[in-house]
């Protein structure tokens, strides 16, 4: 493979990631407990991920600038969830690194991961360790420390990798909550699948395809998988403090008009939230008890579209009693 990133090798690189992500999307909701025990983690990164591939193959950019920019701005209108709006910044943080470059090295490369991360850690209020924050600055971190080294782009992208991986069995020590329930982070997970995949297009010279994960009448589980399921069943539907994951996008009245007064006035009425301002939009995630006041807020800067509120606590609850009509019956002493 070339040792030169130009935007048709970055954007089948991203590809081979998200079909990645795609086809373990049901591991990573098994690993979700935190910041809530909804279960859609891996749904939700794999949808963000996809809105931005649909995208990518329509357009065929060769251009590393253009085709970065196309991610930014699919995964930020296409973002699910609290963990696809963070993804969403990676890209946006990876695309202004690369702003106006053609191709470029790998010690750019890893530049723009760090680039990446560092703006994926602004747009969160209170940036907690031990999640897809931590594992995607680790593999940065791995990337740098390659490049610095001279490393061509898939060592670059290898070591980035291993970093991130170690970062993720890590993610157990720092969160109370993956102790607990004895898995790693969900994000970060999800994350390491999409530089996975990634990686193997530069090892192998083709994507990862695309598939359909069996269905479990069809494949036994693993003990691993059994015991993701019973982190899901080990948290207790009362511990969500705020029921709803409200979502949304602003269409401003007025470009250029600044959100902070949406942000502000919405800051002490849940968690989880991220307010991203780009410009002509807005891109709202927020957990809260008051999604009512929430839009309220947000009509005063725009119109209103691709409006999702999910009630967690009822998720949470569904996935418990779906846990337990699929258990195995004990067996007979």
């Amino acid at each position: 493979m070339t040792n030169t990133l130009d935007g048709k090798t970055f954007a089948q690189m991203i590809i081979s990631g998200a079909n990645n992500l795609y086809n373990n999307r049901d591991t990573v909701d098994d690993l979700n407990v935190f910041p809530v025990p909804d279960g859609d983690t891996g749904t939700n990164m794999s949808l963000t991920v996809t809105a931005m591939t649909k995208d990518l193959a329509e357009k065929q950019l060769t251009s590393l600038t253009k085709t970065a920019d196309a991610m930014s701005f699919a995964t930020l209108r296409g973002a699910r969830g609290n963990s696809g709006v963070i993804l969403s910044q990676f890209f946006r943080g990876i695309a202004k690194e690369l702003k106006g470059e053609e191709s470029c090295g790998a010690k750019d490369f890893a530049r723009a991961l760090t680039s990446g991360s560092n703006a994926a850690y602004k747009a969160v209020m209170k940036p907690t360790e031990g999640t897809i924050l931590t594992v995607a600055r680790e593999a940065a971190n791995g990337a740098f420390l390659e490049a610095t080294a001279d490393g061509t782009l898939t060592e670059v992208l290898r070591a980035a990798v291993e970093r991130g991986n170690k970062a993720l069995a890590r993610t157990p020590e720092q969160l109370p909550a993956l102790k607990k329930a004895g898995v790693v982070d969900a994000g970060g997970q999800g994350w390491m699948f999409v530089l996975e995949g990634a990686l193997y297009f530069l090892e192998n010279g083709r994507c990862i395809e695309r598939t359909d994960p069996v269905q479990p009448e069809q494949k036994p589980e693993k003990p691993e998988q059994q015991k993701q399921h019973a982190a899901q069943s080990a948290s207790d539907t009362k511990d969500i403090k705020f029921g709803y994951c409200t979502e949304f996008i602003i269409e401003k009245k007025t470009a250029g008009e600044s959100a902070d007064a949406l942000r502000n006035a919405i800051s002490q009425k849940g968690d989880c939230m991220l307010v991203i301002d780009d410009d002509d939009i807005v891109k709202v995630h927020i957990h809260t008890n008051e999604p009512g006041y929430v839009l309220q807020q947000a009509i005063k800067l725009g119109e209103l579209i691709n409006i999702k509120i999910d009630n967690m606590k009822h998720q949470h609850r569904s996935l418990i009693e779906a846990d337990g009509e699929s258990a195995p019956e004990p067996e007979q002493a």
